[in-house]
């Protein structure tokens, strides 16, 4: 018989602790073979080979009624009746957090990027906070993304607008509206018309004050269009 180099749990065989052990060698003395086994600690044991065949044939056993009891639940589980569950499609949920559409028709003239400008009102070097496309009143506005709608009314400066929470830190905002198609608690989802374009609040004529905040900071909003689709 040749066993060498096995790892072996060793069970109850003497005093020892119940642990991972290493058959290291086989030794005759006299008519009993003794194998010699090393646990975790380092210490060498010699016990005798018909006691590690026991403590084999016992792991054996151990094993065979574990199979046994996974295919008497794999038989109990079969003959259950099958729920289906019918989850979103992915991108379909609101609050993914994804921008992937744009606001408005493409042909809408940007009037107005991100960043510092002579404010149209004040006259006054001001920090834009997001894009404007000037656009005829009435024109679609659409959800750049799933999410839920936030506010939806009149603000100061932003006239009529409406805010959509989209998960994970992002924001966005669609302001000057003619009118507004959607309630707080509302679910959007991205190319759904939200709100029209109008000249409502500070503003010099009819257009889209579109916006993007990324954890409550404002971001430019081009990184995300840059990616969007021609609508």
């Amino acid at each position: 018989m040749k066993l060498a180099l096995i790892a072996l749990p060793v069970v109850a065989l003497t005093t020892m602790s119940v642990a991972q052990a290493q058959i290291l060698s086989i030794t005759n003395a006299g008519k009993t073979s003794q194998v010699i086994v090393r646990e975790d600690d380092g210490e060498d044991y010699y016990l005798p080979s018909d006691a590690v065949n026991a403590a084999i044939k016992n792991l054996s056993q151990q094993t065979q009624q574990k199979e046994d009891r996974l295919a008497s639940l794999a038989q109990k589980l079969s003959t259950q009746p099958t729920t289906i569950i019918n989850m979103p499609a992915m991108g379909s949920y609101a609050g993914n957090g994804m921008l992937t559409v744009r606001p408005i028709v493409s042909s809408a003239r940007m009037s107005s990027g991100f960043g510092y400008r002579i404010h149209p009102v004040t006259g006054k070097s001001q920090f834009h906070k997001g894009m404007d496309f000037a656009a005829p009143i009435g024109t679609p506005i659409y959800a750049t993304g799933n999410g839920v709608v936030t506010f939806s009314g009149w603000g100061t400066g932003y006239g009529r607008y409406v805010e959509v929470d989209h998960g994970n830190g992002t924001v966005t905002r669609y302001a000057h509206t003619s009118a507004n198609y959607v309630n707080v608690g509302d679910t959007v989802y991205a190319n759904q018309q939200i709100a029209a374009v109008g000249n409502t609040g500070r503003s010099t004529g009819a257009h889209l004050h579109y916006e993007v905040r990324q954890n409550g900071q404002a971001v430019n909003p081009q990184t995300y269009l840059a990616m969007a689709p021609a609508r």
